[in-house]
């Protein structure tokens, strides 16, 4: 019997083409497949996964899993894969933009000419910080930081991280507040979970230092929103850079129009070639683990 394989992506999937059959569409076109492939934002709930019995098998197209309910796939036996690899090198490029851009007070100097009052060149106007000699501390420290620490040191950063796991490399810091009040620019790369949530708030953001600033391209809610706003208001931190939210897409209107802050919508992977790869990915992940179950099942 053919299996079916549903796809809810809009791109084709290379990977499945062969002893498959392959039903693109939203989630619930075909009730009956064995295995789905969602995107990253796709809610696979015990609803959904009810609705398809015959499921065995789910995969993401991206890095994060925090759409869909994994006590629900646990509980029905079901594999969970992902696409980790194929985020990396772009989500860490946006990083390194939304670094690059805070620390030079690109949002306040492009706000002087959409609102026409930049004044011409002057000596002493909107003058940011070059990144070389800065030191950047990475809160978390998988795949996306260490590509960061990678290209923050190729522009002279001095790099620190912190992460739960003990470790012997160079620039650890075990306790998180060690990091931050060492950091010139703090760039967030922790997944969302409980413990993560609102992990960056007010306490935190105070041990940063005067001047500091602070990027996050991991998931929203990681970071006190408000928090943060408060913060960029008083000049505690002099920017900010933010590519996820805690209610997405509903950005707050709050956050838009905040001199020193830039942000975008949740584009870390955005590129044609990050997301043909997200795709094949985590099919080349869900092909591995129908056979895994297969022989494991025979």
């Amino acid at each position: 019997m053919t299996t079916r394989v549903l796809v809810t992506i809009p791109a084709p999937v290379s990977a499945l083409d062969g002893p498959f059959e392959v039903v693109y569409g939203p989630i619930g076109s075909a009730s009956d497949a064995e295995a789905l492939l969602v995107g990253p934002t796709d809610r696979v709930d015990g609803a959904v996964l009810d609705s398809m019995p015959s499921l065995s098998v789910v995969a993401v197209a991206g890095a994060g899993t925090d759409a869909v309910d994994q006590d629900a796939i646990s509980a029905r036996g079901i594999t969970l894969v992902s696409a980790p690899e194929a985020t990396v090198v772009p989500t860490a490029e946006l990083a390194v933009c939304l670094i690059l851009m805070v620390s030079r007070g690109v949002p306040a100097a492009v706000a002087e000419l959409d609102d026409q009052t930049w004044p011409g060149w002057a000596f002493d106007h909107v003058v940011g910080r070059g990144v070389a000699g800065l030191t950047l501390g990475l809160v978390g420290y998988g795949r996306i930081a260490r590509r960061v620490a990678d290209m923050a040191a190729a522009l002279g950063m001095t790099v620190l991280h912190h992460r739960r796991t003990p470790s012997e490399e160079p620039g650890f810091r075990a306790e998180l507040p060690d990091l931050l009040a060492a950091s010139d620019v703090v760039s967030i790369h922790v997944p969302r979970t409980p413990e993560t949530v609102n992990l960056i708030g007010a306490r935190e953001i105070a041990l940063m230092p005067p001047g500091s600033a602070l990027v996050n391209t991991s998931r929203g809610g990681i970071v006190d929103e408000d928090a943060l706003l408060r913060a960029l208001a008083s000049g505690h931190l002099s920017g900010a850079g933010v590519d996820v939210f805690v209610a997405e897409p509903g950005i707050p209107s709050r956050l838009l129009g905040v001199p020193n802050l830039v942000v975008t919508p949740h584009i870390g992977s955005a590129t044609a070639q990050a997301r043909a790869g997200m795709a094949e990915e985590a099919a080349a992940h869900l092909l591995a683990a129908l056979d895994e179950r297969r022989g494991r099942f025979r």
